[in-house]
């Protein structure tokens, strides 16, 4: 498994199972809660840096992200349909141009400017709107 850029290891695994078939298809790293803590903790520091940048740019990574998406769908919905027993063709229709369907609908979002609740001479109130961030 990766965390913060780089291969890490696990003693702990659990069995992927094709339930089409019965098979066992993959062995799944289950991370420790060290290693759990050290994702969230990077993931962290990584959002800190990604709400500085400009939505423009956020929304071309987005783009970038579905192109990739459906340039994959096949390797993609192959790997979703052994392990979930999905239909190979709905499998690569939601890896590829569903899953990329909905970045672009995201991506093409306004963000909301502040919403005013109050405006007089004594107090002004707005309310922001912002993503929480991470959470593990």
């Amino acid at each position: 498994m990766t965390i913060n850029g780089r291969a890490v290891t696990t003693n702990s695994h659990s069995d992927v199972m094709c339930p089409s078939t019965g098979k066992l298809i993959a062995k799944c790293p289950v991370a420790t809660r060290q290693q759990l803590d050290e994702a969230v903790k990077g993931a962290l520091k990584a959002q800190t840096h990604w709400k500085q940048t400009s939505y423009d740019y956020r929304r071309e990574i987005m783009n970038q992200m579905s192109d990739i998406l459906q340039q994959n769908s096949v390797e993609l919905g192959t790997l979703l349909s052994l392990e979930n027993g999905k239909p190979l063709a709905e499998a690569i229709r939601e890896a590829g141009a569903r899953t990329a369907a909905s970045l672009l609908g995201f991506s093409s979002m306004t963000i909301p400017t502040p919403e005013i609740l109050t405006d007089d001479k004594n107090v002004r109130v707005e309310v922001h709107r912002r993503p929480y961030g991470v959470v593990g």
